[in-house]
């Protein structure tokens, strides 16, 4: 029978989540708030709604992902943008219209080298249509407007991410970056498969960094002055 494990949360979890949710609702009053005064057209609960799927695509578990998600979004954005915008100068947005923008927005991502973005651009394509069919008038807008959502919403997620980090890492990185070493220098001194059962790998805080540091004591007594580990919570250099 299938039973669902749960996992024990951590600091980072809950400072993950945290962070998350901020950026959301900095990304949220940018948009109702902040953009409508700047560039003076109102906000739509659809542009809102956008910005914030953005800002959450980009989210992820270390600033290199984040950022990496953010080109990927960038990429498929400019892409459908330019499809959409010169199909609706010319055409009115139609359900096979926007067939035949997806099939093209695939091959162009295919093309490029880009396969895991053909989801991503199809999405974009179909959002820009639709909106642009249910109002016609202003169909030539909305691959702008979908482009302008699409970048505040990046621009916030990775910086948030970015921000969330620097400040998990000055809080409690001198605790990340002893446990680390403890844990690193303990798997040097013995067999891997012999330290599984004693040490529990990926999050190292209270009692497994204290069971690392007891086994490098008794394994290895000599002392160190710099090590270099990776965290592969959010890459924190030792």
């Amino acid at each position: 029978m299938w039973r669902m494990k749960l996992s024990k949360l951590s600091v980072w979890d809950v400072a993950y989540a945290v962070d998350m949710a901020i950026a959301c609702l900095i990304t949220y009053w940018a948009m109702v708030f902040l953009l409508p005064n700047l560039v003076g057209w109102p906000s739509s609960s659809v542009g809102v709604l956008w910005a914030v799927i953005s800002t959450v695509f980009v989210y992820k578990d270390t600033r290199a992902h984040s950022l990496s998600a953010g080109i990927s979004r960038l990429i498929t954005t400019f892409a459908s943008f330019a499809l959409c915008l010169i199909y609706l100068w010319l055409l009115p947005a139609t359900t096979s219209g926007m067939a035949a923008l997806i099939a093209i927005g695939v091959l162009l991502m295919i093309l490029i080298g880009r396969r895991d973005e053909t989801g991503l651009t199809a999405i974009t394509i179909a959002v820009i249509m639709i909106i642009a069919a249910s109002n016609p008038q202003d169909a030539w807008q909305q691959p702008l407007l979908r482009l302008v959502d699409t970048v505040v919403g990046i621009a916030v997620g990775v910086a948030c991410k970015w921000a969330g980090s620097f400040v998990f890492y000055r809080i409690i990185g001198e605790e990340v970056r002893r446990s680390r070493a403890c844990l690193v220098m303990s798997l040097r001194s013995r067999p891997v498969k012999n330290l599984a059962a004693r040490v529990s790998p990926p999050i190292i805080f209270g009692r497994t960094h204290q069971r690392a540091c007891k086994i490098l004591s008794i394994r290895k007594k000599t002392t160190f002055s710099t090590v270099s580990v990776k965290s592969g919570r959010d890459g924190y250099s030792l």
